[in-house]
């Protein structure tokens, strides 16, 4: 009774010390692909229909995710990270309630250290955040949990775990194309696994739990958009923009298609390189720097453990998924803020941990030769010390952030729009309005007007295709009352009038800025009464629709941003 009373109080620790991390974590950092992610999911509360209604070049999970906390949590930036902390925290332990309850074998307090490894070291990954990628680690680990473990300890596939493995993948996809060959290596090995342990009276029956499992999410997904009118404008976002414009590190002519078997070849060939790197630099001990060799050496640790147990088919896995999470990440470099390496990261502590976990075991055995015996008690210290440090580079950089916050030296996280008030001030809910080309933040907290067109946001490739046009028929068809537009915002540098000149073109011509009123020798001049934000030139970037003049000018004056004074020609 006393065991059980102190594994217990243990487990009620650990658990409510996850829940504090998570918490803490939730006031540290922004960045605009979150908004972009909250922004999404108020689009959906107002019934809009992504890529049909409003483009986006993501998978639609984290905008999902974000619709569902939204009513919870207002137009509040500080509730909704309090909300995704309480997810993300209900996420991990619902992940351990499945390991604990699907696998009989009874290691599982190891997985709740890792989670606590994932915690503190979220905020270097930003692992806080609702970001495509973040979301998608979250998910994709109590699947890859669950498989590994059951396949290692020779327990039988049930259909609840078909039905657990294949729905989290499915959710990771829905959240992140990134991961599609990663996913699908995933789910293939578990479709084979499960038919290949049940016997030919069972057949029927395991088809047709694949089939519900594994495929019937998929079909419903795109039958959505299809039934939605929107699978055209789907592919455009997530296939042909995102082949044009987003996949790096594939060599091709310009506007060639995309060859999946030949971008698996070279994310391979990435992976390999830059993996070998990481691993070899163990022998100048970088215990400062202890990611790459610290992730590098679990995955060969867990493979060699596989190896000793004949599970080759279960190395094999843990190797492919380990290139093929990396299709956008680079294991060599993992830098802080690296949130596209949020997936092999966690998946890397997982490998870490079990293999340690198990590794002790068998050595503690005696059905082991002295050849393995000697490998694997290398590998046990190797892997040991690195994982360590890892644990106390991400717990000193936790306090990096944590202590100077605390102090009040260094900034948390606020509800401080900078210039959706002033637009909230003079527009009505009849009213269109446009805040770009890339202020996520500042569209999340407009209250009233609507948005003109679904090319909400724009970079330099707009300039180079389809959305130019459409967007600017959209701004003439539904005109805005205000464009707020950062006429000098350049994305990755370059000249801002190479990419953005047809929109300021429009708006010269439609639009009128308060400074250009003064022009002509008038007697009345007009003057903000606000000053320019840290981001926004107030004079330079609010226009005004011409057709609507008089209107706008009470509206400012009536809302104190602008006065009226009288002086003599």
């Amino acid at each position: 009774m006393r065991r059980f009373v102190r594994q217990y109080r243990v487990l009620f620790f650990i658990i409510t010390t996850l829940l504090a991390l998570f918490l803490v974590n939730a006031f540290h950092e922004e960045y605009p692909d979150e908004y972009d992610s909250i922004s999404g999911g108020k689009f959906i509360t107002q019934l809009k229909v992504p890529y049909r209604d409003w483009f986006q070049h993501h998978q639609p999970g984290a905008y999902a995710l974000a619709a569902l906390i939204l009513p919870f949590s207002g137009q509040s930036f500080v509730r909704f990270r309090v909300f995704l902390a309480v997810s993300f925290f209900t996420i991990c332990i619902a992940g351990f309630a499945v390991i604990r309850r699907r696998v009989r074998q009874k290691n599982h307090l190891f997985y709740l250290y890792l989670l606590f490894s994932v915690t503190l070291g979220a905020t270097y990954f930003w692992g806080q955040m609702l970001l495509a990628d973040t979301l998608s680690a979250y998910l994709i680990l109590p699947a890859y949990a669950l498989l590994i473990m059951k396949v290692y300890y020779g327990e039988r596939l049930e259909p609840a775990d078909i039905w657990i493995i294949c729905g989290l993948a499915f959710l990771t996809w829905f959240t992140s194309m990134t991961y599609t060959f990663a996913l699908f290596g995933l789910t293939a090995f578990t479709v084979f696994t499960y038919f290949r342990q049940q016997g030919r009276a069972r057949i029927r029956q395991a088809i047709k739990t694949v089939f519900l499992a594994a495929v019937l999410p998929y079909t419903l997904f795109f039958l959505f958009f299809t039934l939605t009118g929107s699978l055209r404008d789907y592919y455009f976002a997530n296939i042909t923009y995102n082949q044009n414009f987003y996949i790096y590190s594939y060599p091709r002519p310009p506007g060639a298609p995309v060859n999946p078997v030949r971008l698996a070849v070279v994310i391979t060939n990435d992976f390999i390189r830059e993996f070998t790197a990481a691993v070899m630099r163990v022998q100048f001990l970088p215990f400062d720097q202890p990611l790459p060799t610290a992730f590098g050496l679990s995955a060969i640790a867990l493979i060699a453990l596989f190896l000793r147990k004949r599970r080759v088919l279960l190395a094999l896995l843990v190797l492919y998924m380990a290139i093929f999470v990396n299709a956008r990440s680079n294991p060599g470099s993992l830098k802080e803020t690296d949130y596209q390496a949020a997936v092999y990261i966690i998946l890397s502590l997982f490998n870490g941990f079990f293999a340690l976990s198990e590794i002790s075991r068998l050595l503690n055995g005696k059905l082991i030769t002295s050849t393995w015996r000697l490998l694997l008690s290398a590998l046990l210290v190797l892997t040991g010390s690195f994982v360590i440090a890892s644990q106390v580079f991400f717990l000193n950089r936790y306090l990096q952030k944590f202590f100077p916050k605390y102090m009040g030296t260094m900034p948390l996280i606020y509800d401080r729009p900078q210039i959706a008030p002033y637009v909230n001030a003079i527009t009505s809910k009849g009213d269109y309005a446009y805040i770009g080309p890339f202020e996520f933040k500042e569209v999340f907290y407009l209250e009233n007007a609507r948005m003109p067109s679904r090319f909400h946001w724009f970079l330099d490739h707009a300039a180079r295709s389809k959305i130019k046009d459409e967007l600017i028929a959209d701004l003439s068809k539904n005109r805005p009352k205000v464009i707020v537009f950062k006429r000098k915002y350049a994305p990755w540098g370059g000249n801002a009038s190479d990419y953005n000149k047809f929109f300021t073109d429009f708006l010269d011509a439609n639009y009128f800025r308060i400074f250009e009123l003064n022009d002509g020798g008038k007697s009345d001049i007009y003057r903000w009464k606000i000053a320019n934000t840290q981001d926004f030139d107030i004079d330079g970037d609010f226009n005004f629709d011409k057709n609507r003049k008089e209107e706008i000018i009470r509206n400012l004056i009536e809302a104190g941003l602008i006065e009226r004074t009288s002086e003599s020609v």
